[in-house]
């Protein structure tokens, strides 16, 4: 598909309320998992994020 001048960047829809677009940022004020990428090793940080996943999906009683 070729584009011509008169449609580049013209989109079909309009999308809004996308953070960081047109939405400010808010952090959780409760965040599951805080993980410093810095300083915690990809594994450990997959296994902190599946481990807070699964203490999620558990039920209470």
């Amino acid at each position: 598909m070729r584009w011509s001048s008169g449609t580049a960047g013209s989109c079909w829809c309009t999308l809004t309320g996308l953070t960081g677009i047109d939405d400010p940022y808010e952090p959780p004020a409760r965040a599951e998992a805080v993980i410093d990428t810095s300083v915690t090793p990809l594994a450990g940080s997959v296994a902190r994020i599946r481990g807070a996943m699964n203490e999620e999906s558990s039920p209470v009683g």
